[in-house]
C-alpha cells in the first residue's frame, strides 16, 4: 500500500496535467484531495478497525483504492479522476498501520524485528514506487503504467487475510520463525 501511496504522490500531478489535460490548479488538486483523504483516513481508522477488524478494514480499503484507481485511470476528465485520487487515498489510509500492528501481534515474543522488517520494506516500496511507475511510462503510457496500482490494490485485498487474529498466536514451536528470537539472559 506504501508504494501506491507514493505512486500517487509522486505521479498523480503529472498524470491529470499530461494524461488527463488538466489545468494546473486541477492538477495540484489531485494530489490535495489524495493527502486529506489519507489524513481523515488516518484519524478516523482506529475507530473503524475496532468496530470492523483489521481484515476487513485492510481488504475493503483495498477494493475501494483498486476501483477508485481504475476509474482514474478509464477516466478521460479530471474532474472524475481528482475524486478518484481521493477514495484511493481513503483507501490505502490506515492498510499500513494495521500491518503494522498486526505483525507486531504475530510475533509478541519479539515485535520489533518483524515491524522492523515491514516498516522498512513499506518504505523501501514506497520510495522505488515513483520510479518504477517513470520506467514503466517511457515503455507503454503513463496510463498504462498506473495500472500496477490496480494490481497492487488486488494483491493487498487478497492478502488481508494475513492479518487474522487467528493468526496472532505467533509462530508454532515446531517451525523456524523468520524472526530471530531474543534472548534476555545477556
Amino acid at each position: 500500500m506504501l508504494l501506491i501511496e507514493g505512486v500517487i504522490t509522486g505521479w498523480g500531478t503529472v498524470y491529470l496535467a499530461d494524461a488527463v489535460h488538466a489545468q494546473p490548479g486541477v492538477s495540484g488538486a489531485g494530489y490535495v484531495v489524495f493527502a486529506l483523504a489519507m489524513m481523515v483516513g488516518r484519524l478516523t481508522g482506529d475507530r473503524a478497525a475496532a468496530r470492523f477488524g483489521p481484515v476487513s478494514m485492510v481488504r475493503f480499503g483495498a477494493l475501494v483504492s483498486g476501483a477508485a484507481a481504475a476509474v482514474a485511470i478509464a477516466a478521460p476528465i479530471p474532474w472524475l479522476v481528482v475524486p478518484a485520487f481521493a477514495a484511493v487515498g481513503l483507501g490505502i489510509a490506515c492498510s499500513f498501520p494495521l500491518v503494522v500492528g498486526g505483525v507486531g501481534r504475530q510475533f509478541p515474543g519479539a515485535p520489533g524485528p518483524a515491524v522492523a522488517t515491514v516498516s522498512t520494506t513499506g518504505y523501501l516500496a514506497f520510495l522505488a514506487g515513483p520510479p518504477l511507475i517513470g520506467f514503466l511510462a517511457t515503455h507503454v503510457t503513463l496510463r498504462l503504467a498506473l495500472l500496477l496500482v490496480l494490481l497492487l490494490a488486488l494483491v493487498t485485498a487478497s492478502l488481508a487475510g494475513l492479518l487474522s487474529t487467528d493468526r496472532t498466536r505467533g509462530p508454532r514451536p515446531d517451525t523456524a520463525s523468520v524472526v530471530p528470537s531474543v534472548d534476555n539472559r545477556a
